[in-house]
């Protein structure tokens, strides 16, 4: 299995866990703007519930350290792991 590329900014990954979510749950619009705020407000609450549930949340946010070293000795190219 080829190794997926290591994101050194952990945005990068914690918006992919969104965007993944949001493919996979999508929101229902209707025709009030107030009613599409509070579906979209409540699925992005579902998102973030699922995403500390199911994924490394505190591994990613430890790992800043160790990302910036590799990347220093890697002289900044792409991170694999």
């Amino acid at each position: 299995m080829k190794p997926k590329p290591l994101n050194v900014l952990l945005h990068e990954t914690a918006v992919s866990w969104v965007r993944k979510y949001l493919k996979q749950h999508p929101v229902k619009l209707v025709t009030s703007m107030d009613e599409n705020i509070r579906r979209i407000k409540a699925l992005l609450q579902e998102a973030c519930e699922h995403i500390n549930t199911y994924y490394e949340v505190d591994d990613l946010c430890n790992s800043l350290p160790d990302r910036l070293a590799l990347l220093v000795e890697k002289e900044g190219e792409r991170l694999k792991y």
